[in-house]
Order: structure tokens, then C-alpha cells, then sequence
């Protein structure tokens, strides 16, 4: 695979790549990492970057700083950084040429990061709403019980111990494999909403802002495949 700081020109689709791996590698940073790209579409200083950063829910469980991933963001092409003058402006990079590193530090007052065209294609790639929606489509015998999660989530925050309750003996678990009926975890279904964006841990499991959106799209169906109410089971 070709790395961002080789030097060789690789391809729209090459770049994307790298930033989709970028985006994946660590599962806690991975909604973080994508705000952050939606997030800097209008070019941001830092500060402002950090704080909303700070804010995402998501941020809660990273293990890096916010500098560190938007760092991680830089160096895989998702972001472009800009170096402030005093007044605030972008310095030209070639005003940096020739200046030692203290001569060069003493020109910069501030930083500013934009979502590169790459980062952009990502943020398309990745929207939440085609996530959640992709989901239910590959899982059409599990869709009624994703979206009975997310309403459950939606009334208040649920503990994964009520989830488990509600799912236990649902063939919404039930995978065939080799010819065998195997039994999955309510574990596995909370992950896959949460990596669809339609569930967030914040001390407890919480339907997004996004995975109520699609509950008022799709307001129509109860929950079936054998699974309970989940206004039965609090």
C-alpha cells in the first residue's frame, strides 16, 4: 500500500484507501475521527477544532488527545493543516523557506484545518444516515428489531443488561453456519448499531440524533422476528 508521506502520486481512489484505513484502525477513535472530517468541511482554527472535538459523546472513550487524531487525520490526507499568522491569515509556504525551525516557529501564531477532497469523499462514504440504512437493508430479517433497539434506546438511555433481556431467545440472534444454527450474543447486534452510528455509549447505550432521524423516517413497524416489546421490559 502506497503511505501518504512517500512521495509518490497515487490515485483519488489510492488516497481514499489510506484515509479509509486511517479511519478504521482503532474502533474507539473511529466516530470521532469521521465528526472530526464532517466537522472541518468549513475551515476551522484549532481551538474551535478541539472543542467540538471535546463534545462529540464518542470522545469519551478515545485514548488520544484531540491533537493526536486530528494528527492521525493529517497524516493519512484527510485533513489539511494551515499555519496562521498573527492577523490570522494562512502563511505561504514558502515563507518558510530557508528560516531555521525557531525563525519558521516564530512566524506561526495559530492553526487551521480544512477536509481535504478525499476527506470529503470519505465523509459521503460514511454518512450515518446510509450507514443505518445499509444496514437494515443487508439484515432485512433483523431490521424490525434494530429499529425496536433504537426506540428502546430513544425513551432513555438502557443498560446493556435490559438490552440482553429484551433479545434473549430472539431469532434476530440466530446465524446459520455450516448447516448449524449458532446463537450470537445481543452484544454482536448493539455493535453493529453502533458502528452503523445509530447508538452511542455514554454511560449507557443512547440512541444518536441520527438513529432517531431514522426512526421518524421509518415509523411504521413494531418489533417482530420473535423479539419482546421493548416497553414491556424496563
Amino acid at each position: 500500500m502506497v503511505s501518504a508521506h512517500d512521495g509518490v502520486a497515487t490515485t483519488f481512489d489510492e488516497r481514499c484507501e489510506l484515509l479509509e484505513d486511517a479511519l478504521m484502525r482503532q474502533s474507539l477513535h473511529r466516530e470521532v475521527l469521521y465528526k472530526t472530517l464532517a466537522l472541518c468541511q468549513e475551515r476551522r482554527e484549532l481551538s474551535a477544532v478541539e472543542t467540538a472535538m471535546a463534545a462529540f459523546p464518542e470522545f469519551a472513550e478515545a485514548t488520544q488527545s484531540q491533537y493526536h487524531l486530528i494528527s492521525v487525520l493529517v497524516d493519512a490526507g484527510g485533513l489539511a493543516r494551515f499555519f496562521l499568522d498573527e492577523a490570522g491569515d494562512p502563511i505561504d509556504p514558502d515563507a518558510f523557506e530557508g528560516l531555521s525551525e525557531d525563525e519558521a516557529d516564530d512566524l506561526v501564531f495559530g492553526e487551521a484545518y480544512e477536509t481535504t477532497e478525499v476527506g470529503c469523499a470519505l465523509v459521503q462514504r460514511h454518512d450515518p444516515r446510509a450507514r443505518l440504512a445499509e444496514l437494515m437493508e443487508r439484515e432485512p430479517h433483523r431490521a424490525a428489531v434494530y429499529r425496536d433497539l433504537l426506540s428502546m434506546c430513544a425513551e432513555r438511555p438502557r443498560t446493556y443488561g435490559e438490552i440482553d433481556q429484551v433479545l434473549r431467545g430472539s431469532e434476530a440472534l440466530v446465524r446459520e453456519e455450516d448447516g448449524r444454527r449458532v446463537v450470537m450474543q445481543p452484544s454482536v447486534l448493539v455493535d453493529r448499531l453502533q458502528r452503523a452510528a445509530g447508538l452511542v455509549w455514554q454511560n449507557a447505550w443512547k440512541t444518536t440524533p441520527e438513529g432517531k432521524e431514522y426512526l421518524e423516517r421509518n415509523d411504521e413497524k413494531g418489533v417482530t422476528d420473535g423479539s419482546k416489546r421493548s416497553g414491556d421490559q424496563r
